[in-house]
Order: structure tokens, then sequence, then C-alpha cells
């Protein structure tokens, strides 16, 4: 079973107007091309908790179902 199959990137989102075409760079602030807003690399990850919670949801549920197939495959003789 090959790791990369569950690799996601999340589309993080201005909290403000929804924006999801937001600057990915190194620098300190991040700001908003919607509407100005400026956060931190770490404001914006934590206003997205959510988002990210429910990505790694669909992740977990992937995976528990792929798990549950190959054992079934295993023991099937």
């Amino acid at each position: 079973m090959s790791n990369s199959k569950y690799d996601r990137s999340v589309a993080l989102m201005c909290p403000t107007c929804g924006n999801r075409e937001l600057p990915v760079d190194n620098e300190e602030k991040i700001v908003c091309g919607g509407c100005n807003r400026e956060f931190t690399k770490d404001e914006l990850i934590h206003e997205n908790s959510e988002l990210i919670e429910a990505e790694i949801e669909n992740i977990k549920e992937e995976i528990l179902g792929d798990f549950s197939k190959k054992f079934k495959t295993l023991f099937k003789n």
C-alpha cells in the first residue's frame, strides 16, 4: 500500500471573505488579496482548523477502508 495515495493538500481560506487564493511564500505575514486581512501562517492554520480536521477525518476513513479490504483478502483463503 503506497502512502502517497493518502497525500493531500488543503486549500486554506480567508475566514473574513472566503478567498482561497492566498499567497504561499516564506513571508511572516500573509495578506489576503480579497479583503487585505493580514495573518501569520499559524493564525491562518488556526482559523482553518475545522477544514483541516475534516480532511484528516476523510483520510482516516479512506485508510481504514483500504486496510479492511486488504485484511479481508489476506485471510480469505
